[in-house]
């Protein structure tokens, strides 16, 4: 697994351009996310490790570079703190794509996820790119997809109360954060 962490790419934040941390009542992180780009290439994109040597890897090329010139960005490494508060932590962190695409002006998100988080991604207006095989990555217990987020069409594609969430939240962030502080 911690291949697919990429801690000794990741740890000086060079590559981070967002960071989400969510905190129990006592100021403990119990889960968080990050985004990577936009993305000026496709060759940026993680997403190229997990399809390596995979069928596949050239339709994740060409999906990614398609986007390219109305934004990118990709989420990695979503995680939870096993605990009482895993399952609403694992709720939320879906719901950054709208404050990372206000706060990046990016129109796409991508993001790479094993089969069993697939649909709790999808409620929050993720889509599985259907036309790319998954890949066994990090290893063969896995299968990943590719899933993409449009900011043009969010408001069809995530359901409605998740998005209204996404929109509370985005609203909240916005209001009291700017890039840059």
């Amino acid at each position: 697994m911690s291949a697919a962490l990429s801690y000794d790419e990741v740890i000086g934040g060079e590559t981070t351009a967002l960071f989400y941390a969510a905190l129990d009542h006592t100021g403990t992180v119990v889960g968080g996310v990050r985004a990577q780009g936009p993305y000026i290439s496709y060759h940026q994109s993680h997403a190229l490790l997990e399809w390596a040597g995979q069928p596949g890897l050239d339709l994740v090329a060409d999906s990614i570079g398609r986007r390219l010139p109305e934004g990118v960005v990709e989420m990695k490494t979503a995680w939870t703190a096993p605990g009482s508060t895993a399952a609403a932590v694992a709720s939320l962190l879906p719901r950054t794509a709208l404050p990372t695409m206000h706060f990046t002006g990016a129109r796409f998100i991508l993001a790479t996820a094993a089969d069993h988080v697939l649909r709790r991604w999808e409620m929050s207006g993720g889509r599985v790119a259907e036309h790319i095989p998954p890949s066994p990555y990090p290893n063969d217990k896995y299968q990943t997809s590719l899933m993409w987020w449009d900011r043009a069409r969010l408001h069809l594609d995530a359901e409605p109360e998740v998005y209204r969430k996404m929109l509370r939240d985005t609203a909240a962030v916005a209001d009291s954060v700017s890039v840059g502080d």
